[in-house]
């Protein structure tokens, strides 16, 4: 005589989710939330560390009234000082401003605005991929781990006023070298940017 086992009576313990009125992704709904709500609060957490490296090496937000680090992203790169403005307090049209802004926990937007210095070869280079050009200038995407885009851009920069080249824009002589300067000085304050897990790590 078959067992209870054998009465086609599933055990109670092997009833399926779906029995129940209980889909399989409603009991995961939870579990999902819950970890992605982690992942955000890790990343927030991650971008507060490079936004506070930023904060510092260049003196604040672009926005210098802005001190809470949730508030804004956005910083200015380019060194600017009192000379570059006008009487009227305005940047002069030739000036290379150069923003950066935190888009991610090691991923930051570089945007160069204003008078961009301009070539064949700064053109050939963005067209590859390597940046985004814009009506307002140039944008580029550069992770902490890997700032060669902006090293590369430099030197790029560099090469229009190279001793015994022409070039037809005189502001040059003053705006590139200032330019790849700052860009440089950006890619030394990324590449020294601290993290999480480094900090976790000492």
């Amino acid at each position: 005589m078959p067992g209870e086992s054998g009465l086609g009576v599933r055990p109670v313990n092997q009833i399926h989710c779906c029995n129940l009125g209980i889909g399989r992704r409603d009991l995961l709904s939870p579990i999902v939330t819950e970890i992605a709500g982690k992942v955000n609060v890790m990343k927030h957490k991650e971008m507060a560390f490079l936004k506070q490296h930023l904060f510092d090496s260049y003196g604040g937000f672009s926005d210098k009234r802005i001190k809470n680090l949730d508030k804004s992203d956005l910083f200015i790169a380019d060194d600017r000082v009192d000379t570059d403005f006008d009487s009227r307090g305005n940047l002069f049209h030739w000036f290379c401003m150069i923003f950066a802004r935190v888009v991610g926990p090691d991923m930051v937007n570089v945007e160069l605005r204003g008078g961009v210095p301009e070539s064949a070869l700064i053109s050939e280079w963005a067209d590859a991929g390597n940046a985004k050009t814009e009506a307002s200038g140039l944008m580029l995407s550069t992770r902490i781990t890997d700032v060669g885009g902006l090293r590369r851009l430099a030197d790029l920069i560099d090469e229009i006023v190279r001793p015994g080249k022409r070039y037809e824009v005189p502001a040059y002589k003053y705006v590139c070298p200032r330019t790849s300067m700052s860009l440089r000085r950006l890619a030394d304050v990324l590449e020294n940017a601290p993290t999480m897990r480094g900090r976790s790590a000492v």
